[in-house]
C-alpha cells in the first residue's frame, strides 16, 4: 500500500481517505485513529515505529499513510480545534502500546490452550 501512496497517485490516495472514512468505526477522534490504525497497520509491524522514530524505531510520522489517517479522520471532525494534533497524540499512543496488546494477545492464547486441553 505504501510503495502505491508513494508513486504520488493523488486520485489512488483520495480514493483511500474516502474509504477509510467510510470503513473508521467510532464516535470518537480517538476511537476512529486506532479503528483505522488497526484496520492497515499490525501490531508485529507497529511495534517497529514510533511517531518521530525514536528509540531505534522507525518514523511512522514520515510514511504517507499516516498522513492519509490523519486526513480521513481530520475529515470527520474539521469542525474540532486541535484537531490534527489530537488524531498525532492517538496514533503516537496506540503506536506506543502496540508491544503490550502483542503481549495480551499471547497471554490469551496461552489461556486458550490450556482450557482446550
Amino acid at each position: 500500500m505504501e510503495n502505491n501512496l508513494l508513486s504520488e497517485d493523488l486520485d489512488y490516495t483520495n480514493k483511500l481517505v474516502t474509504a477509510f472514512i467510510f470503513a473508521s468505526e467510532g464516535k470518537t477522534i480517538t476511537k476512529i485513529t486506532n479503528s483505522l490504525l488497526r484496520t492497515v497497520i499490525s501490531d508485529d509491524l507497529a511495534k517497529e515505529y514510533s511517531w518521530k522514530g525514536q528509540k531505534n524505531k522507525n518514523a511512522f510520522k514520515d510514511l504517507t499513510i499516516s498522513k492519509i489517517i490523519i486526513d480521513a479522520v481530520f475529515k470527520k471532525f474539521s469542525n474540532i480545534q486541535d484537531c490534527k494534533q489530537e488524531i498525532k497524540r492517538s496514533i503516537m499512543t496506540w503506536l506506543a502500546q502496540a508491544p503490550t496488546r502483542i503481549i495480551r494477545f499471547n497471554t490469551l492464547q496461552k489461556k486458550n490452550k490450556q482450557t482446550t486441553v
